[in-house]
């Protein structure tokens, strides 16, 4: 039976009993009924809010990994690499326009840990994908874990994987254990990373209420 219809059948007992009055028993019984199927209701409402959310956040991060294979045609894995940001040690840079800037650096930020900005929007970068009108993020939904790290957009950055380093997107779903759709995937076997799953085959990551998506870009060969 769907939700409308059993909040319906509710709605005709109170209307039926209208003229013989309610007990109390019965009064709380139906505002009990009433409030679960309420709760039912929205729990459905909210799961479908989150995956078409998600489903945007796929297709903004399908958009960027083709835009990246067209700039691997003119450029190299390593010349990518040199132009992303070498900030604390690690080579990475948002990805798409419109960023804000959120540490007054004057450059947009993809994403923030514990308040603190951690990734630039980079012009080195965006340069060499400037064959291709870089999407705007502005309507991009973000995502916030349980841990504090936000995230207004994908990035890529490199990363090791069976010992050898990759250019990797990054991006992130809201909830756990959700299917990043793109690939080859990049997982997490201890402090080593590889392309072979060591787990769920569907994700990189899923931890603090949220699923992490490494998709392998090229080989720094």
């Amino acid at each position: 039976m769907a939700h409308s219809d059993a909040i319906l059948e509710v709605l005709m007992l109170i209307y039926k009993k209208t003229n013989s009055g309610f007990t109390i028993v019965e009064l709380l019984l139906v505002i009990v009924v009433i409030g679960i199927l309420a709760s039912i209701t929205m729990v459905g409402y909210n799961g479908v809010q989150q995956r078409a959310r998600n489903v945007a956040r796929t297709d903004y991060a399908s958009r960027f990994n083709d835009i990246l294979e067209i700039s691997l045609i003119k450029n190299t894995p390593a010349a990518m690499i040199a132009a992303m940001d070498h900030a604390d040690g690690w080579d990475k840079a948002c990805l798409g326009s419109g960023y804000t800037d959120r540490n007054g650096d004057a450059r947009g930020d993809c994403a923030v840990f514990g308040g603190t900005s951690y990734i630039p929007d980079t012009a080195t970068f965006n340069a060499l994908l400037s064959q291709t009108a870089l999407p705007s993020m502005a309507a991009y939904p973000p995502v916030t874990s349980t841990d504090g790290d936000i995230t207004y957009g994908p990035f890529v950055n490199v990363e090791t994987a069976d010992g050898v380093y990759v250019i990797v997107l990054e991006y992130v779903l809201e909830g756990q254990n959700q299917k990043c759709a793109l690939g080859p995937l990049i997982y997490q076997n201890g402090a080593v990373n590889t392309l072979t799953p060591t787990g769920n085959p569907n994700y990189t990551v899923s931890a603090f209420g949220v699923t992490e998506c490494w998709v392998m870009v090229a080989k720094n060969v």
